[in-house]
C-alpha cells in the first residue's frame, strides 16, 4: 500500500503530527544533511512555527495549527533551510543568513519578514505543497 500524507495522518490520529514532519524529512531525505532530527516545541511567540537549528542539525517544529495545511508547509519551509543549509555548506549558510539578518536590522527591515532565506524558504513550501502534497488532504 502506497503511503500518503493523509493516510498517515487518519491512521495516527492528530497527536502524532511529528510522524508526518518524519514522513517529509525522509521523503527528501537525499537532499538533507545526514541526521537530522525533528522535535516537537513550543514558542513563546505565537508567530513563530518552527525553525532549523544549522548547529545542531535539528529542526524544532510547533504542531498545534489551525488547518493541516499550515502544518505541512511549516514543516517544508524548514526542510527547505535544511535543503540550503547542506548546498551551501553549513557555516556558510548560517554566516550568510545572519548577514542578512544585520544588514536588515540595519537598514530599519524586519530581520524574519524582509529576510531573503525566509522569503524563499516560504516561496519553496507554498510551491512544493501544492504540486506535491496538497492532493493527499
Amino acid at each position: 500500500m502506497k503511503k500518503t500524507l493523509k493516510y498517515i495522518y487518519e491512521a495516527l490520529g492528530k497527536t502524532e503530527s511529528l510522524r508526518i514532519a518524519e514522513f517529509l524529512v525522509n521523503h527528501y531525505d537525499s537532499k538533507l544533511p545526514s541526521g537530522i532530527k525533528i522535535v516537537e516545541t513550543s514558542f513563546s511567540d505565537d508567530t513563530l512555527k518552527g525553525d532549523y537549528d544549522v548547529d545542531r542539525n535539528k529542526i524544532r517544529i510547533r504542531t498545534s495549527y489551525n488547518k493541516k495545511s499550515d502544518f505541512i508547509i511549516s514543516v517544508l519551509h524548514e526542510i527547505k533551510h535544511a535543503m540550503d543549509a547542506k548546498d551551501m555548506g553549513k557555516s556558510k549558510y548560517k554566516k550568510e543568513y545572519e548577514m542578512e539578518m544585520n544588514y536588515l536590522i540595519g537598514i530599519g527591515k524586519h530581520r524574519y519578514d524582509d529576510n531573503k532565506f525566509e522569503i524563499e524558504a516560504e516561496r519553496w513550501a507554498q510551491k512544493e505543497y501544492r504540486k506535491r502534497w496538497k492532493g493527499d488532504f
